[in-house]
């Protein structure tokens, strides 16, 4: 009979985590800022600023990680303009948004089916929103609406891998985090201290906040994390040591009495160990984004929530938890719970004293601690958050690269 040839993993490598940011660093630098549209982007702001000043809404039109994307923005952007945002969902109806409104649709390839099904909708109203496109390439399709702005963000999309895109990390990684740059740029842009730019200058502090932001976010990361390789090595082969335990067609790396344990526990537990993700407010789309990467790699997970649907907790579980200060109560309650089984826990935080750390198997550090001390409250949160995102990509190209993971097999095709 014909055999089955399976990847072995090799051994973690946490250096590819410092990598992957590093590329992640390179292409928004190289390939992003130099090639962004002015006249689209100061449109974009103009339209936001007037949103400010009305009563128009946001409403966002994306699919998987770029919906995560998506959200932080929203969220952060709400935090400082007030401005009324809403995700477009199955059972929205589209036919109530007005013409004051602006759809923000992400979508790397501008194929992604829902996407393109709601701006196809939008765009026939009489009364159409303004619609604004991110797509990775030029060559994406464009539904019919005259009130559109399309910017061009470059990068890899899942249905087109560009040529020209580093091939260190997954598909669609490099649009989505340069998109996530570009949005922190136009954030930067509607604070009110740049209200009175005009609009030709608009796009010079769009793309030099970009700059700066990912320079200070990968400066204040990178020593730190090169400080925490064994931590993050560590990580990694307890990652490793669970997908191997729940991928049957991978047993082949364990003798008969290893299967046999395995099989009465699943039996006790009644279904194969889940990787819980817990993070409040916006660091939940952190975690997201690696639940995502981590889901189509092979591994189980679930992200509790009020509006999320989750298995129970049980012995033999894993959790990953995501918080700056490492104090919230309702998530030292989800660490307590996991804590009470016994279960590994691993907190990504900004403080190694924090209450979150104490409770951890593993704390891990995205920003340098040195620096925590210098920066304001405010900054501080904002480097936490982009530096922690960076780090779950770079973690996710870890354990994709340890597993012998191709592309094809963390991105299968996804109902969206």
């Amino acid at each position: 009979g014909s055999s089955v040839q399976l990847a072995v993993p090799t051994p973690p490598e946490a250096g590819l985590v410092e990598e992957a940011i590093t590329a992640i660093h390179h292409h928004i630098r190289d390939r992003v800022t130099a090639n962004l549209d002015s006249t689209a982007t100061n449109a974009f702001v103009r339209h936001l600023r007037k949103l400010s000043c009305g009563d128009g809404r946001v409403f966002l039109n994306a699919a998987g990680r770029s919906a995560e994307i998506g959200m932080y923005f929203l969220d952060c952007l709400s935090a400082f303009r007030a401005i009324e945002f809403h995700r477009i969902r199955e059972q929205t109806n589209l036919q109530a948004l007005r013409s004051k409104d602006l759809v923000l649709c992400i979508s790397a390839s501008g194929k992604t089916s829902s996407v393109v099904e709601r701006a196809t909708v939008l765009g026939s109203l009489a009364k159409c929103p303004t619609i604004v496109n991110l797509t990775a390439t030029a060559e994406a399709p464009r539904w019919h609406n005259s009130n559109q702005i399309w910017v061009r963000i470059p990068g890899k999309s899942k249905f087109d891998a560009l040529p020209d895109a580093t091939e260190l990390l997954p598909l669609g990684s490099t649009f989505e985090y340069a998109t996530l740059l570009y949005l922190e740029g136009v954030l930067h842009a509607l604070q009110p201290q740049y209200d009175s730019l005009a609009l030709n200058e608009v796009f010079g502090e769009v793309r030099l906040h970009m700059q700066t932001t990912l320079v200070g976010a990968v400066t204040r990361a990178l020593p730190g994390l090169g400080d925490q390789r064994d931590s993050t090595e560590r990580l990694i082969k307890h990652l490793v040591d669970l997908e191997l335990f729940m991928t049957p067609r991978r047993w082949v790396a364990f003798d008969a009495g290893q299967m046999l344990r395995m099989c009465a526990q699943w039996v006790e537990r009644g279904r194969p160990p889940v990787v819980f993700f817990f993070g409040v407010g916006r660091n939940n789309h952190i975690v997201r984004l690696l639940a995502g990467r981590m889901r189509n790699i092979g591994f189980n997970v679930a992200i509790p929530g009020s509006d999320q649907i989750s298995p129970p907790m049980k012995q033999g579980d894993v959790a990953f938890a995501v918080t700056m200060d490492g104090n919230e109560p309702r998530l030292l309650e989800m660490l307590d719970l996991t804590r009470s089984f016994n279960n590994s826990l691993f907190v990504l935080t900004a403080r190694s004293q924090s209450p979150a750390a104490q409770r951890a198997t593993l704390a891990i550090l995205p920003v340098d601690e040195r620096h925590v001390s210098t920066l304001s409250p405010a900054d501080l949160q904002r480097t936490f958050e982009l530096a922690s995102l960076f780090y779950v990509e770079g973690l996710a190209v870890s354990l994709i690269r340890t597993l012998g993971r191709s592309e094809l097999e963390h991105t299968p095709p996804e109902f969206e």
